[in-house]
């Protein structure tokens, strides 16, 4: 639930925010942030593979962020297109792989493995479901989507960064490890949610 209210306000904040409108006036082409995003997201993925989280989220950070407003971008720019949509979440899987493959190098290779095997299972839902019944373009229920996935990512790193490991019930634990596997939690159960919601739409036909 708070989740969800913390979700609102942000994409509230982001379509009423002036900097986004300043930006439009620029007329940069909406890809483009997407694009950057996946750029960044490169060195960024380098330095956490070295454990290096303060350097790496100097480029995670806005990576995350661009990654998260580009669709928002081009709708204060008046520049949404069906290809523009397409293209933008291609890049979010990139941008998301990337960042994983990071952490695969560290020293986390079978959680961030399977964090991101659920993730991309979790991606594919909804265009699996387009293959058998038409599905319009709205918002599925269920936890774990793009915003809950880069909010748990981001967060991890701080924590990590200022506590890479903590004591309880009588032993330590590896602070990323743990929050990653928490990762993958959530992004599990949102899979079943969604498979549950699919179920319904295949059954009735349509949205």
């Amino acid at each position: 639930m708070l989740v969800k209210l913390l979700r609102s306000q942000v994409k509230r904040l982001v379509e009423n925010n002036i900097i986004l409108k300043l930006i439009a006036k620029l007329k940069i082409p909406p890809n483009f942030f997407s694009f950057l995003a996946v750029v960044l997201a490169l060195p960024g993925a380098y330095f956490l593979s070295q454990g290096r989280i303060l350097i790496s989220l100097i480029f995670i950070g806005p990576a995350l962020v661009w990654d998260a407003i580009d669709g928002a971008y081009a709708r204060t720019a008046g520049k949404t297109s069906q290809f523009g949509a397409y293209i933008e979440g291609i890049f979010d899987v990139y941008v998301e792989v990337i960042i994983f493959l990071g952490l695969v190098a560290w020293n986390y290779s079978f959680e961030a493995s399977l964090a991101m095997m659920l993730s991309l299972i979790l991606s594919y839902a909804k265009p699996r479901v387009s293959q058998i019944v038409s599905v319009k373009d709205v918002d599925w229920p269920g936890m774990g989507g793009k915003f809950d996935r880069r909010l748990i990512f981001f967060l991890s790193l701080i924590l990590a960064y200022f506590f890479p490991s903590f004591d309880a019930i009588g032993r330590s634990f590896d602070t990323m490890s743990v929050l990653l596997y928490l990762l993958s939690a959530v992004v599990f159960i949102g899979g079943i949610q969604r498979m549950y919601f699919a179920k319904k739409i295949i059954e009735k036909g349509n949205l």
